[in-house]
């Protein structure tokens, strides 16, 4: 599930963004900010349980989501449409963060769901 998220971000971060509208500084709460927090967001929740239990690997998919943003943002730099974004590499963080948060709530949930007799 993490490769299919991480190539499917992939794919939309090389495409021209001209129907997604400004990004960046321009941008904060516009539509391209709100992709980057999903994206991410479904990337960390993917990569959450790759990794071994406890804050380690809750540590591990957020960095590992956030780093692989920034490589996008870089690849992006490189495209002569697409501009690369500090802001936006902040963003995936953030969403990667929230992801792997919200992967693990529903992780406990459902384990202490299975301890109820």
């Amino acid at each position: 599930m993490a490769t299919t998220v991480a190539v499917a971000i992939l794919g939309a971060s090389v495409l021209n963004p001209r129907w997604i509208g400004p990004s960046g500084p321009d941008a904060v709460l516009g539509l391209a900010a709100w992709l980057h927090l999903v994206g991410y967001a479904a990337l960390g929740a993917a990569l959450r349980p790759r990794f071994s239990p406890g804050w380690c690997g809750v540590a591990v998919a957020v960095v590992l989501a956030t780093g692989y943003g920034a490589g996008i943002e870089c690849l992006q730099s490189l495209l002569t449409y697409r501009t690369a974004s500090a802001l936006d590499a902040a963003i995936n963080g953030i969403g990667a963060s929230l992801g792997v948060v919200l992967r693990c709530a529903v992780e406990r949930r459902r384990a202490r769901g299975r301890a109820e007799p």
